[in-house]
C-alpha cells in the first residue's frame, strides 16, 4: 500500500471515529440512552477490566495514564525529526495515527463511563422516605446489625465479604460516635480483613486511638499508636485514592506535634 493510500484510510478512519464521538456526545443528552449504557457496556467494561487488571498493585488509570505520557513523548519526538528531515507525509501520517489513537479513547470512554455522569436521578420517593436526621446512631446500629449478606443470593463469596466490610465500616463510624471506641476498633478489623489494599481504616483508626488518648489524664497520654497508623495510611496510599481522611489525620497528627505531644 503506498503512502497516498495509507492516508486516505487514515483520513477515513479519523472521520469516521470523529463522526462516532459526536453521535455519542450527542446522545449525552438522552438520561434514557445514558441509563442503557451505564447499565450494558459500562458495568461489563469494569467488570472485565477488574477481573483482568485486579491483580495489579496500581490502578489500571495510572498503567495508561503512564503509557499516554510515554506515547504522547515518543510520538513528539518522531514528528519533530520528520519535520526536520521535511518528510511531510510520514509527518501527516503520524499526526493522522495520534488523532486516530484519541477519537478511538474519546469513543471508548464516552461509551463506558461517561454515559454515567448523566444517568436520571432517583426518583425523589427514595430520598423522602428516609431521612438522616429520622436516625439516631443506635438506631443505625440496630439497623445495620439486622443486615445479613448470607441470604444475597446474586453475590459470590468475595463479594459479600466485601459487602460485610462495608457494613462494618459503617457500623464501626456509629460506634465512634457513640464513644464505644472498642467496638469501633472491632468493627475497623472487619474492615481490613474485607479490604486489605485500603488505607481508609487505618486513618480512620489513628483517628480512634487520638480520641481514645485525649480522653485519658494527661500524663497517661501516648499517641504513639496513632502515628503509627497515620504512617501505615501513608504507605497504602494510592494516587486515585480520596485523601480526605488521610489529611485530616495529617492535620490532627501536626497539631499533637506543634504542641510537644509528639
Amino acid at each position: 500500500m503506498t503512502i497516498k493510500k495509507k492516508l486516505t484510510a487514515k483520513a477515513i478512519s479519523l472521520a469516521a471515529l470523529v463522526a462516532v464521538a459526536g453521535v455519542l456526545l450527542a446522545l449525552k443528552n438522552n438520561e434514557r440512552v445514558c441509563e442503557f449504557f451505564a447499565t450494558t457496556f459500562a458495568r461489563g467494561w469494569i467488570f472485565l477490566f477488574g477481573h483482568i487488571f485486579g491483580w495489579l498493585p496500581v490502578s489500571v488509570y495510572e498503567v495508561l495514564l503512564i503509557a499516554a505520557i510515554v506515547g504522547a513523548i515518543v510520538c513528539l519526538v518522531l514528528l519533530i525529526r520528520d519535520l526536520v528531515k521535511k518528510h511531510w507525509q510520514k509527518a501527516l501520517s503520524l499526526t493522522l495515527s495520534v488523532c486516530i489513537a484519541v477519537a478511538s479513547f474519546l469513543c471508548v470512554y464516552t461509551a463506558t463511563a461517561s454515559f454515567s455522569y448523566n444517568r436520571a436521578p432517583l426518583p425523589q420517593s427514595v430520598y423522602a422516605e428516609y431521612r438522616a436526621e429520622d436516625f439516631s446512631y443506635e438506631q443505625a446500629v440496630e439497623l445495620l446489625g439486622q443486615v445479613s449478606t448470607e441470604d444475597a443470593g446474586t453475590l459470590s463469596e468475595e463479594e459479600a465479604v466485601r459487602a460485610h466490610g462495608q457494613i462494618q465500616y459503617v457500623l464501626g463510624s456509629c460506634y465512634y460516635q457513640l464513644g464505644d471506641y472498642q467496638k469501633a476498633a472491632e468493627a475497623l478489623n472487619a474492615y481490613k480483613t474485607a479490604f486489605p489494599e485500603d488505607y481508609l481504616p487505618y486513618a480512620f483508626e489513628g483517628m480512634l486511638y487520638i480520641t481514645m488518648e485525649n480522653e485519658k489524664p494527661q500524663d497517661q497520654r501516648d499517641y504513639s499508636r496513632a502515628v503509627q497508623a497515620y504512617d501505615t495510611a501513608g504507605q497504602m496510599l494510592r494516587s486515585d485514592d480520596d485523601q480526605t481522611y488521610y489529611q485530616q489525620l495529617g492535620n490532627l497528627i501536626d497539631s499533637l506535634r506543634v504542641n510537644g505531644w509528639l
